[in-house]
């Protein structure tokens, strides 16, 4: 209920001229308000409420009597009126003063740090959510009236209390950065700065503090990281000029080997601060280790210094477990107490040995002693050495090839005889004849022979031997197992040498009764392109006939003679490889000129039959909707053939089993995964051989081929089909891959013509029943249904003559012509649908 400010009412009327009006007659009273509700009111009395000069509203009184109101009665309601005026006032401003409150907290609480308001006692007044739930981990109400100490250990509260006074004190700002345990747990350092805050007028002290908090944990470990890295730095920089100078030294060092020494030493000795250390190596003819560098107080000094190994515990250690090795206390340590007696260091109290490597082969060792000094081997002490440590070794290795140079290009130019023999000879009998002989006239050997792998890579059979002892092997057709006690065969399943400096205590060696002088043999693996072709057997009569520089050689010329026979093969398979060749590339233009299905595994068939030889071929395809490997296409085999060879994927039939394994299997006679229907109603116990290939696509088996013999059952598979075979099955399965991408394109554009057009008929369409009628008999049209509906769930009422569908559905029949007629039962209309 209102009443408008000066209408034609006593509570309008005071309220527009801010005086008060009586009525003690309201039916005389030219401003009354007959209110509807007030239908008894006889006498009424409005008084103005007046707040700061200003009406806020009026006090409205009435009474069923007429004539009710006195003088005395108006002053007592104005008094009344006056304090209603002050209680409104109050409470409105009461109200604005919680939304303020409300205002601040809210926007305090959306600031991401951590704000707090302490009063001169010391308790929180004011929190934020940041502060509440990140710093002490509590819900705000548990938080205010409470200080320091009801959540921070004493210590931490102490200080607080402490610095918090001082600013109550001073009015001073205070900045302050400390390290805390949140509420999560975990230490942070925090930047606070604390506002001193008088609301109270001439108020000289701060009443209250207020703390805004900035986590700057991050920031302080970025600083600190950044610092790390910095020293990083610095220290890296000496380590790489330090490997710099070292490298320079041993890349331009023509001199004695002492000298070196001394000066990689010296380098390292510096760059870790340290003023003693000695390189030592091991001495085989001796077996003891020799200092060939040494340093002591910083100067270099002259050594005799050797330790016999079974005294030198610390070298023992390292030639178990050649890798970086502390010793933290010298002198009572087993591992060095010999050590440092032997060099008279009684104050060393730690040692770090880095081990001298070379080919896994322990040589010696770079030893550092702190004598003294505070000094403890880091990980990036060790990390230089192992660096330092390497471009020694390779320099030691290098330094040692270099010296047997001289002797090896003096069997190098032997070895060029060998290989400018066989390199010139192209049949194979001949240059295995010729290399074997060569290499026993040239080395001086006893005897010489040459094995090659059979075709299943069971036995090495002997196509080569020299003397007499060799044409009699090669009479007795003489051949090793693979996988026998021979060193023929351990280099064969090893693709390595093996060498028996006495074939007497070498275990796998084969006691071949025709050369019963041999007293040391090496066995060669020919490998060439990274198949193993055979082995080379050298034997002598002498005992530790061979030397390092010997195996490397013949390793050499044995790699030589290797590549040599396969090129000889290669020439005699040429002619067959041209017409491979010739074949695969008439297979692949005739597979490029077709997109169809039937014509590709009809090209296929034609290459299987004419080309490779093969009786019949069957090619299979997987169904992954159904879960199936079906057969879509065949030669030289029965109908019923290629539709009994229809199997899910999961069972035990061949064909599924090749597409699990995506294996190529050769099978002849009966095996357990074959179908028994189909082996037996075709009669395949007297067919042949019959091999079984995965068609594999992008690392798929996407189906699989079987071709064989079923007219020729002695006939033989060989390896040259089977490779030419997978040839033909490759070029395939992309022509197939082309075939299904051109028939999924053909569709799409089909899909999206036939769209375009529904579309069209359906815009054209006036009446929805027209947009139905027509949407039905298109869908029918092109899914090729006979029956169809679309069932609606609202009622649809047409004008007489038109269709009328009230909860039911439109239906579609086709015979011949396309007509539309109501379904009232939705139950029997999904049955027709069904």
């Amino acid at each position: 209920h209102r009443l408008a400010v000066g209408s034609n009412s006593i509570v309008g009327y005071v309220t527009a001229h801010a005086t008060p009006r009586i009525a003690l007659d309201v039916g005389e009273d030219a401003v009354h308000f007959e209110n509807p509700l007030l239908p008894d009111t006889r006498s009424e009395m409005a008084l103005p409420l007046i707040l700061r000069g200003k009406v806020i509203g009026a006090l409205d009184v009435q009474s069923v009597e007429p004539n009710a109101f006195s003088e005395e009665d108006i002053g007592t309601l104005q008094i009344m009126a006056d304090q209603l005026t002050t209680a409104i006032a109050n409470a409105r401003l009461f109200e604005e003063i919680q939304q303020s409150h409300t205002f601040m907290k809210a926007i305090i609480d959306q600031i991401p740090d951590p704000i707090f308001i302490k009063d001169r006692d010391h308790r929180w007044i004011v929190v934020n959510t940041a502060f509440a739930q990140g710093i002490i981990g509590q819900p705000e109400e548990m938080i205010l009236g409470r200080t320091d100490y009801d959540y921070l250990p004493k210590e931490q509260a102490d200080w607080f209390w402490e610095y918090d006074n001082r600013m109550f004190e001073t009015g001073e700002i205070q900045e302050t950065e400390e390290v805390i345990t949140n509420a999560t747990g975990e230490l942070r350092t925090l930047y606070t700065r604390k506002i001193p805050l008088i609301l109270t007028p001439g108020e000289e002290k701060p009443e209250y503090l207020i703390g805004i908090i900035n986590d700057i944990t991050e920031r302080k470990q970025r600083e600190a990281e950044r610092e790390r890295l910095i020293e990083e730095t610095r220290k890296t920089l000496d380590r790489t000029q330090t490997l710099y100078r070292i490298s320079d030294a041993l890349a331009t060092a023509t001199g004695d080997q002492q000298i070196v020494f001394e000066e990689v030493l010296g380098e390292y000795l510096q760059l870790l601060g340290l003023q003693q250390g000695c390189i030592m190596l091991f001495d085989k003819g001796t077996n003891s280790t020799r200092a060939e560098a040494r340093y002591v107080s910083g100067k270099v000094v002259n050594s005799d210094l050797a330790l016999p190994v079974e005294e030198n515990l610390a070298f023992q250690q390292l030639y178990r477990n050649p890798a970086p090795l502390i010793v933290e206390a010298a002198q009572t340590d087993p591992l060095t107490a010999n050590l440092c007696s032997a060099t008279s260091q009684t104050q060393v109290t730690s040692m770090l040995f880095i081990p001298l490597v070379i080919r896994e082969q322990l040589t010696g060792a770079i030893i550092l002693d702190v004598v003294d000094e505070e000094h403890i081997f880091s990980p990036s002490d060790i990390d230089i050495g192992e660096a330092i440590a390497d471009q020694l070794t390779i320099w030691l290795e290098n330094r040692r090839l270099l010296q047997e140079a001289q002797y090896r290009s003096d069997r190098l130019q032997t070895a060029a005889k060998v290989s400018q023999a066989a390199s010139s000879i192209l049949d194979i009998d001949q240059l295995m004849n010729s290399s074997v002989n060569l290499i026993r006239d040239q080395f001086g050997f006893y005897y010489v022979g040459l094995f090659l792998i059979d075709e299943a890579r069971e036995w090495a059979i002997l196509r080569a031997g020299t003397g007499e002892a060799g044409q009699i092997q090669l009479e007795k057709e003489h051949k090793l197992r693979i996988g026998g006690k021979s060193m023929i065969s351990w280099s064969i399943e090893n693709r390595q040498a093996r060498i028996a400096l006495d074939v007497g205590e070498e275990a796998v060696h084969f006691q071949n009764p025709y050369l019963p002088d041999t007293h040391s043999e090496m066995a060669l693996p020919l490998i060439s392109r990274d198949e193993v072709l055979g082995a080379l057997t050298v034997q002598s009569i002498e005992r530790g006939a061979f030397s390092d520089e010997d195996i490397t050689l013949l390793q050499t010329m044995a790699d030589q003679l290797a590549n040599a026979i396969e090129n000889a093969r290669l020439f005699e398979n040429s002619e067959t490889r041209l017409r491979e060749t010739q074949a695969l590339q008439t297979f692949s233009q005739s597979l490029s000129g077709t997109l169809r299905l039937s014509e590709i595994t009809d090209i296929f068939f034609k290459a299987c039959v004419d080309v490779l030889g093969f009786d019949f071929a069957i090619f299979s395809l997987v169904d992954q909707d159904q879960q199936r490997v079906k057969a879509v296409a065949g030669y030289g085999v029965s109908e019923n053939h290629l539709t009994l060879a229809n199997h899910p994927l999961d069972s035990k039939d061949i064909m599924a089993d090749i597409i699990r394994t995506g294996k190529t299997e050769i099978i002849r006679g009966w095996d357990e995964r074959f179908d028994h229907q189909i082996f037996t109603s075709e009669d395949h116990a007297h067919w042949g051989m019959r091999l079984f290939s995965p068609i594999i696509l992008r690392q798929q088996n996407i189906g699989l081929v079987e071709v064989g013999f079923n007219k020729r059952p002695r006939a033989v598979i060989q390896e040259s089909q089977i490779k030419l075979l997978r040839a033909f099955i490759d070029q395939t399965a992309v022509a197939l891959e082309s075939a299904q991408r051109y028939e999924a394109t053909q569709k799409a554009a089909q899909r999206e013509e036939i769209i375009r057009e529904i579309s069209g008929k359906i815009r054209n369409a006036i009446t929805v029943e027209d947009i139905l009628k027509t949407t039905m008999v298109e869908l029918s049209k092109v899914v090729g249904a006979s029956k169809g509906n679309i069932r609606l769930g609202v009622e649809m009422t047409k004008a007489k003559g038109s269709t009328q569908l009230t909860d039911g559905s439109l239906s579609h029949k086709s015979n011949g012509d396309n007509v539309l007629k109501r379904v009232d039962d939705p139950a029997a209309n999904h049955k027709e649908h069904k």
